[in-house]
């Protein structure tokens, strides 16, 4: 388990993430979510112990991070190799800091996903140095990742090879594997929790499906402007209006659908929202309506 107490991050003054608290337990896939900027790779890099903490600490396993390096494999968005590596040296320095490290697996990883072993790194596109840290984390059987933008650059064949993948690590392991990205769509259908950065805290952690399941979005035309207040008495969390088009987002309880009916639009249709939706609500502090 990962435990966050009252953790802070500044630079030159300027607090970038603020008393986060967090309980992360042990098998589960974590989507780190929030715009550019938000915190998220710095929260990634205090996990990994790459920048300290400010006030109290991160635990692994009840352990403090400053006492004892947790079993973790950090992925950046540059991969931390020399250019003149091939995928051999590559294995050969990551087999020193893991102990765990599976070497047979790592060349079954690699070859199934098309990396010839004498190829060096300055050879590599941007996905495919991606698709090798991955294979790199896979098979150091950590029992924790943190991946900073896991599938930037990736081709869409290898996200699904991978996503299968962290499904098995996780299995095999019991293993916790946390991924920072700006958007859900890669990852709407593997993460269990949802982690939000927004306004440096964290503004929302949850299951992901009952997250979604909160909100319900409806699309409503009229036949002429229809004034905003009597939409108002609706009590929707989010409005937004193109003269005679509104959308609106509501926490979702009964009898919307025969309330908004009263209002007389022409056309409605309702659906789930999505993550820049969602991203937007916790941005306004659900107090746009």
């Amino acid at each position: 388990m990962i435990s966050i107490k009252h953790a802070t991050k500044s630079f030159d003054k300027k607090v970038v993430l603020d008393d986060i608290n967090l309980e992360i337990p042990d098998g589960k896939i974590v989507g780190l979510f929030g715009l550019n900027g938000a915190g998220k790779t710095t929260l990634l890099r205090m996990m990994a112990s790459v920048y300290s903490t400010e006030r109290n600490t991160i635990y692994f396993d009840d352990i403090d991070i400053k006492e004892k390096k947790p079993e973790l494999i950090f992925l950046s968005e540059e991969l931390n190799l020399t250019n003149n590596h091939n995928l051999i040296k590559a294995s050969e320095i990551y087999r020193l800091f893991y102990s765990k490290f599976d070497f047979e697996y790592f060349k079954e990883l690699t070859k199934k996903l098309g990396f010839n072993e004498k190829d060096k790194i300055v050879s590599y596109s941007k996905g495919m140095k991606k698709k090798l840290g991955l294979c790199l984390a896979l098979a150091s059987n950590a029992k924790y990742i943190l991946i900073d933008e896991a599938f930037d650059g990736v081709d869409s064949i290898s996200k699904n090879e991978f996503k299968r993948l962290f499904f098995d690590y996780i299995e095999k392991n019991n293993a916790t594997i946390i991924i920072s990205s700006h958007s859900i769509n890669d990852l709407e259908s593997i993460v269990d929790r949802l982690l939000i950065i927004s306004g440096n805290k964290v503004a929302l952690d949850d299951e992901y499906s009952k997250t979604i399941e909160k909100y319900i979005k409806f699309q409503l035309a009229y036949n002429e402007k229809i004034d905003i207040d009597d939409i108002k008495t609706l009590k929707p969390v989010y409005i937004k209006q193109n003269d005679k088009f509104i959308d609106l987002i509501f926490e979702n309880c009964e009898d919307l659908e025969e309330k908004i009916q009263r209002t007389n639009p022409q056309f409605m249709t309702k659906s789930e929202i999505d993550y820049s939706e969602l991203l937007e609500l916790l941005e306004r502090g659900e107090n746009n309506a």
